[in-house]
């Protein structure tokens, strides 16, 4: 029994041995987390410093002011802001790309005695109808002796368009005939 006992206390002297060395382990990483912590906050503070100072030769507020998210905001406030045309739409000539579909040659009604032939006005139109038909309007003109000018004249229909811009292209819209209601009342 005797040997039992010895051998009991010597486990437990082992035991306690080993409880002693890792209490001496946890005391020795306790100091050295202190250390880390303590040498953290001194990088800390040094990095707030230099930032100051930075921020002083810059000369940057100390907050930098950010602001709102406008995610939320509709697209229809951004297009009352923009200001002018947007990007990309300055507006291009159409005569360069305009196709012509009929070309009238529009003779003077009256033309007097020793008029001389002198070219054609051009009056470009865009008649708007199921299909496409341009038409150019080549208005003769004659100087008379006198030294004025005898041209021929659009046709009626045309003519209310060039009242008020007489060199420029403009639309001109074919009246619609309207249908008789009859046929659809019959269905």
């Amino acid at each position: 029994m005797l040997e039992n006992s010895v051998q009991v206390k010597n486990e437990q002297l082992s035991d306690l041995h080993e409880v002693d060395e890792l209490r001496a382990l946890v005391r020795q990483q306790a100091e050295t987390i202190a250390e880390l912590a303590k040498h953290n906050q001194e990088l800390s503070k040094r990095i707030r410093e230099l930032e100051e100072e930075l921020r002083a030769k810059k000369k940057l507020n100390k907050k930098p002011q950010l602001s709102a998210s406008k995610l939320n905001e509709g697209k229809h406030l951004e297009l009352k802001q923009r200001k002018g045309k947007r990007p990309g739409s300055v507006k291009g000539r159409k005569k360069d790309s305009f196709v012509v579909d009929t070309e009238w040659k529009i003779e003077p009604s009256q033309l007097p005695v020793g008029a001389k032939f002198n070219g054609y006005r051009e009056y470009l139109f865009h008649e708007l109808r199921i299909e496409r038909n341009n038409i150019r309007f080549l208005l003769a003109e004659y100087v008379l002796p006198d030294g004025g000018v005898i041209s021929g004249q659009l046709p009626p229909e045309y003519q209310q368009f060039w009242t008020l811009w007489p060199a420029t292209s403009g639309i001109y819209l074919a009246p619609v005939l309207s249908q008789s209601s009859d046929a659809t009342k019959d269905s």
